[in-house]
């Protein structure tokens, strides 16, 4: 990839950031799969709430970066 201009290099680290958040955002969406069928499924650690909050939260961010 070339970056000719210099608005280019700057933007590179939000998508980098982007990407991260939506990774955790993904994952954190599958540990909310498995607890839905699974009640127990780290249930101790992370509380079915806490991970739809954090799954919510890192929906938006995501977005903002992107627009950003």
């Amino acid at each position: 990839m070339h970056i000719q201009y210099e608005t280019q290099r700057l933007s590179m680290r939000f998508f980098l950031l982007m990407l991260i958040l939506f990774v955790f955002q993904v994952g954190f969406g599958i540990i909310l799969a498995i607890q839905q069928t699974d009640p127990h499924f780290l249930s101790g650690t992370l509380n079915f709430n806490v991970v739809r909050a954090e799954h919510l939260n890192l929906g938006i961010l995501w977005i903002l970066a992107g627009f950003i």
